[in-house]
């Protein structure tokens, strides 16, 4: 699993960012010559950024299940030329100019407002359309720590909502 967050103005980390090129300055995940798996991840920004979400050259082949992608000026993209290609099943777009190109695959779509804490926080609230919106993709455990699925099913994104509280008892023995 993996939480991107990006506030408006702030660039991809360096780990996250492919080589120079149009396509890639900005993005939040690139995704070059690779076979790729893209599962249980926030995607966000505060405000609209203009830059990708995700980006494939023309010889990746991305599959993209139980995402959030919120505020970008295209939270999808692909090089339509070459043979790779993108496929999305169980994503929640939000605030994108444009949620995905017309060559990337997109299905089970959740098109609201994550309905995120705010201020920086985006683990869901109880008001969230991501929550048991996902499909199993075979991730047990969230980005800190916790089961998966939470609850009554599994939710888009890098959390479960409610976000899991870990009690540490001290061990007493005789």
């Amino acid at each position: 699993t993996l939480t991107v967050v990006l506030d408006g103005g702030e660039t991809a980390p360096a780990d996250a960012a492919g080589p120079e090129g149009p396509y890639v300055n900005g993005s939040s995940l690139y995704a070059e010559y690779i076979a790729a798996t893209v599962q249980h991840n926030t995607f966000a920004h505060q405000s609209l950024a203009s830059q990708y979400g995700v980006m494939a050259n023309e010889f990746a082949v991305v599959k993209m299940v139980n995402n959030i992608l919120t505020n970008f000026s295209v939270a999808i993209g692909r090089d339509t030329t070459g043979t790779g290609g993108i496929d999305a099943s169980h994503t929640l777009f939000f605030g994108n100019s444009l949620n995905y190109v017309p060559s990337v695959g997109s299905s089970d779509e959740v098109l609201a407002n994550p309905a995120f804490v705010g201020g920086g926080n985006y683990d869901l609230t109880a008001a969230s359309p991501a929550i048991d919106a996902g499909t199993n993709a075979g991730v047990t455990r969230v980005y800190y720590g916790g089961h998966r699925p939470w609850g009554g099913g599994f939710d888009i994104g890098a959390e479960e909502y409610p976000r899991q509280k870990h009690v540490y008892l001290p061990l007493v023995t005789r």
